[in-house]
């Protein structure tokens, strides 16, 4: 099938070769030309690429928005608190747009480098959801940047969870679940 294909790529290439010569246009012309469509077709798949990672970025922050606010409940909290915190969790890793889809998407583990670009989602979240207002505002910004640290202060950025809101954890933990149990580029579900 894809020698196929090629063969059907190389007889069109040809034949547009030819129409060029044929207008009197060069070799060189024809090879800039048809390296831009490349491009085009490429930025094409890029795009089409991130628009599937974004649908599925964005199903799977509803589910952690609606799975806090429902263990939000259980640990007690008020009815609209938690929603308050399932709608903030909704955020969470909104800062990920910022992020180079190379470096979401690869395949294998990160190298230093690349986990330290990867750790500043959270910053960027925050920065992005800097002009949220309220009290929604508050706490998306909150979730936004330290969904990330943990009990032990090991976490992206060393917060003890004492300086922390007591509902961060519960966003976290969810998180967490959420990336164990589904698919990644890195691993399988």
């Amino acid at each position: 099938m894809n020698s196929l294909k090629e063969n059907n790529q190389n007889q069109y290439q040809y034949q547009q070769l030819h129409q060029y010569q044929h207008k009197g246009q060069n070799r060189h012309q024809y090879q800039n030309e048809h390296q831009n469509q490349q491009q085009n077709q490429n930025k094409h798949h890029y795009t089409h690429q991130n628009q599937n990672q974004s649908q599925s970025q964005n199903k799977e922050n509803l589910i952690v928005a609606h799975i806090s606010e429902m263990f939000a409940l259980e640990l007690g909290f008020s009815t609209r608190e938690a929603r308050l915190i399932g709608k903030a969790a909704e955020y969470h890793d909104v800062g990920k747009a910022c992020i180079c889809p190379s470096i979401i998407m690869k395949p294998s583990a990160l190298t230093p480098d690349e986990f330290e670009v990867m750790k500043m989602h959270t910053k960027f979240g925050a920065q992005m959801l800097a002009n949220m207002r309220g009290e929604l505002g508050v706490v998306a910004r909150t979730v936004a940047e330290f969904h990330h640290e943990d009990c032990q202060a090991t976490g992206y950025w060393k917060v003890p969870t004492s300086q922390l809101p007591s509902f961060l954890p519960l966003v976290s933990i969810v998180d967490t679940y959420i990336a164990l149990r589904n698919r990644r580029p890195y691993k399988p579900s």
